[in-house]
């Protein structure tokens, strides 16, 4: 991973930026390379400076870049950091990465990225919300996990897929889980920060909806990301790839289990997410 890159990672995720190193270099770079795409997008989708008119045409702008795989300088929304102001200003170097690659994984990360753009754009159409994103209903809430993070998890199972030849033995079940394992992610932050997303004006859980039906959900999902990962390892994944996927899903099912117990604002501390982080490590080559 070129230093530019991994600087632009560490600035915009602590727990990508933590769990990427597990994988090997190759790989590494990839999923690198995807996040920060993703990280763009997500900026645009969450600039609650702009109208979402706005918002919609800076994501239809940045599809057409991937596309082309190129762009110019791009400019980050009133309210970021400095961290995604560099990352949108580098956003040519992120697509020149992406040119870099072999045409099959090329090919993998332009069509995941553009379809969680795509889908968040739909989002921002349909949303009455004057800021962020308001969802009505359950079922938004589900199809909403899948744009965002669901496809994210079709996207890293290409990817694994494409660097371990050994996988497409167990291509038919990886697939049916790989959109759970995303989602499953992404449900328990949404249910460990709904009250300050609300403040924020993100109403990710509708209002009166049946909260314990949503936790049902993400513990299902959690089920199913424990199977993705077991097929994994039974299907001849690499260390690091075992760690990278093993180490979120470890940390999201123990917040999980805390947000059941406690109730609302639940986490497990950053000394236990980072001993979490530290056994993976241990347990990858690449990672030590």
């Amino acid at each position: 991973m070129s230093e530019e890159l991994s600087r632009l990672l560490t600035g915009t995720s602590r727990t990508f930026a933590a769990a990427i190193p597990l994988l090997e270099p190759a790989l590494a770079d990839e999923v690198t390379v995807a996040y920060l795409l993703l990280r763009i997008a997500d900026t645009f989708e969450d600039a609650d400076a702009w109208p979402a008119s706005r918002r919609i045409e800076a994501l239809a702008s940045f599809e057409r870049a991937v596309a082309e795989l190129s762009c110019a300088p791009l400019t980050a929304p009133p309210g970021f950091d400095a961290a995604h102001q560099e990352l949108m200003e580098k956003a040519p170097r992120v697509l020149l990465g992406l040119a870099a690659f072999a045409p099959d994984v090329r090919a993998v990360v332009a069509n995941h990225v553009t379809r969680t753009s795509v889908g968040m754009r739909e989002f921002l159409a349909a949303s009455t919300a004057t800021r962020g994103v308001e969802l009505r209903t359950i079922d938004e809430l589900f199809r909403y996990c899948y744009v965002v993070a669901g496809i994210v998890g079709e996207l890293l199972t290409e990817l694994f897929i494409i660097a371990a030849p050994s996988l497409a033995s167990a291509e038919r079940v990886l697939r049916a889980d790989a959109a759970a394992f995303g989602e499953a992610l992404q449900l328990v932050n949404i249910l460990k920060d709904r009250e300050r997303d609300a403040v924020e004006g993100r109403r990710f859980i509708p209002e009166g909806a049946d909260l314990s039906a949503v936790l049902a959900r993400a513990r299902a999902d959690c089920e199913r990301a424990r199977t993705y990962t077991a097929t994994l390892e039974a299907g001849g994944a690499s260390a690091g790839i075992l760690a990278f996927t093993r180490f979120p899903l470890r940390v999201a099912e123990e917040t999980l289990s805390a947000l059941e117990t406690t109730g609302p604002g639940a986490k497990i501390g950053r000394s236990r997410v980072l001993a979490i982080l530290e056994e993976e490590r241990a347990r990858s080559p690449e990672g030590k």
